[in-house]
């Protein structure tokens, strides 16, 4: 573990040239933020994957009255920054400026969220803002959405569509309550195409927002029947925000009392929707992380938990299509004695099939209060995750592998998968068409150059064409199979088959060949994750179906 230091970021250039000639895969590093803005992160999954650097986006209280809330930053592959943007209060009076979401379309970003400092009025009121910005962290223009006094908006989810404009999702609130916000926007200008409320018998919250193939639309958040009930909901519109069908979660209610939600929502067909969150009446006990396949029509597919028996609380999820699989990023507080949060991180296979779970940072026994909240691919056997440590003071980042390992904090954890039912009940909502203004008023920009060195331990990464490829034939089997080595990993010494729970159900040493044959005797039929691990270090994984 390297000594702790300071450095200014007013070097990064010399760093980066110092360090270009190799990607790095292995470091940790803490940014003093100071004090959390509201929604301490920014969701960024809907960002381009494979392209050497990564953006970090958060909120956070930079300055001594919130006059940067919004903290954005480019960072390559070992971590050193390339450049950073902070945002925020213009009107000088403290106010909260919260982004909600980040997507990236071509070479810009756009940045969606609600603030009090643009509409200052007595009383100040919420109005939506989209932002946009070039991969260089360049502000282009920012857009400000107002409804008159009492009305507020709030813009918490964005996606981008295939005819070039962008869909904001949110709430209206109209001084009796809150409602849905759906919106279309150019990506162009972030002129407004229309607006729609969309008024449900009780009050809820969207999260999440995508387009389907064809042009139809799905949201997804939560209900809040009462005080402690609140449980999950999706809802699909049509291209233009015609109301077709809506549904709840865990409906009717297991319990009086339950913390349900669907944060995120990801799209790799038609039928095939993953609706992604958590909740505490399933699973292991807490809270436990959440999936839900749905097609279309909101029919579900199958149902999957991830959990201890404590809280397990995620934050984030990403679809990495490089991997084809997904990522939920979070916390758990079972790890640790004083079960403080720790940061937790999953690989799912697209049938739910769990992969791998790991701890992040450290995990000797001190309360850390860490939580991760952003995933993204650099290279093909490169990622980065960020969050939070010593939360909320400290925004966290760390080099790791293709599953998620490095040599400085990463630690395999057991995380317990389990099948469940659900069932849905059907609602309808009232649309009311919004005629919002505009203005142009943009936030303050600044930079914050300080960042904290936790650990360095540099590891090239291999390049496409050195990444090895492991597979399994045949695929799925009924006997005997064969592992298939490339040449280029004659160094693996071990060989792991783990079953859905992460248990680990027959260890093999390598041979130094190519192929290493296994016989089926005692593994039931089912979903296996087969791992190839070198000095503890696993190097790649493969998955494998029995019949």
């Amino acid at each position: 573990m390297a000594h702790r230091y300071h450095i200014l970021l007013l070097f990064a250039a010399t760093l980066k040239s110092l360090t270009s000639a190799a990607q790095y895969t292995s470091y940790e590093r803490v940014i003093p933020v100071g004090a959390f803005s509201i929604e301490p992160h920014i969701r960024s999954g809907q960002l381009m994957q494979g392209q050497g650097s990564a953006l970090l986006a958060f909120n956070a209280e930079i300055g001594t009255l919130g006059d940067a809330d919004m903290l954005l930053r480019t960072v390559d592959a070992s971590g050193t920054t390339l450049h950073n943007l902070t945002l925020g209060d213009m009107s000088g009076m403290g106010y909260h400026d919260v982004g909600m979401e980040v997507v990236q379309v071509a070479d810009a970003y756009y940045l969606c969220g609600y603030t009090r400092s643009i509409d200052t009025e007595n009383p100040p009121t919420f109005t939506a803002f989209l932002i946009k910005t070039d991969t260089a962290l360049n502000l282009q223009w920012q857009r400000n959405y107002l409804l008159p006094a009492p009305y507020e908006l709030y813009a918490n989810a964005m996606t981008a569509t295939n005819d070039g404009g962008l869909l904001i999702a949110g709430q209206v609130y109209d001084a009796s309550g809150f409602h849905t916000l759906l919106m279309k926007v150019s990506a162009a200008d972030g002129s407004l195409v229309w607006a729609n409320r969309y008024d449900l018998e009780f009050s809820e919250r969207v999260y999440a927002v995508r387009e389907l193939p064809g042009g139809d639309i799905m949201l997804s958040g939560n209900v809040v029947f009462s005080f402690e009930l609140v449980l999950p909901l999706a809802m699909k519109t049509g291209p233009h925000g015609e109301f077709i069908w809506g549904k709840y979660f865990n409906y009717p209610p297991m319990s009086i009392v339950e913390q349900s939600n669907f944060l995120s929502l990801h799209v790799r067909d038609v039928d095939d929707i993953l609706l992604c969150g958590h909740t505490d009446v399933m699973g292991q006990g807490g809270e436990d992380i959440y999936v839900v396949n749905i097609d279309s029509s909101g029919a579900v597919n199958w149902v999957r938990t991830y959990g201890t028996p404590a809280f397990d609380m995620p934050s984030a999820f990403q679809w990495d299509e490089a991997g084809q699989e997904l990522v939920a990023l979070g916390f758990s507080s079972w790890f640790t004695a004083a079960q403080s949060p720790t940061a937790l991180s999953l690989r799912i296979a697209p049938d739910g099939l769990l992969i791998d779970s790991r701890l992040h940072g450290d995990t000797t026994g001190a309360v850390q209060n860490g939580l991760l909240t952003t995933s993204q691919r650099l290279s093909p056997s490169s990622r980065l995750l960020a969050g939070w440590h010593g939360f909320p003071a400290e925004l966290y980042v760390t080099g790791v592998d293709n599953d998620l390992g490095n040599t400085c904090n990463a630690h395999a954890v057991p995380i317990s998968p389990g099948n469940w039912t659900t069932t849905t009940g059907g609602f309808s909502a009232i649309i009311t068409p919004l005629s919002l203004q505009l203005n142009d008023l943009t936030f303050n920009a600044s930079s914050l150059s300080d960042e904290v060195i936790l650990c360095d331990s540099p590891l090239a990464a291999p390049s496409l064409s050195a990444a090895p490829i492991f597979s399994v034939q045949p695929n799925p089997a009924m006997d005997d199979f064969v592992i298939v080595l490339p040449p280029e990993s004659r160094a693996i010494d071990v060989v792991e088959i783990l079953d859905t729970h992460g248990r680990t159900v027959r260890t093999m040493r390598a041979n130094n060949g190519t192929r290493l044959i296994i016989a089926r005797s005692g593994l039931r039929a089912g979903a296996y994750a087969v791992r190839f691990l070198r000095d503890g270090l696993v190097l790649g994984s493969a998955r494998l179906i029995l019949e």
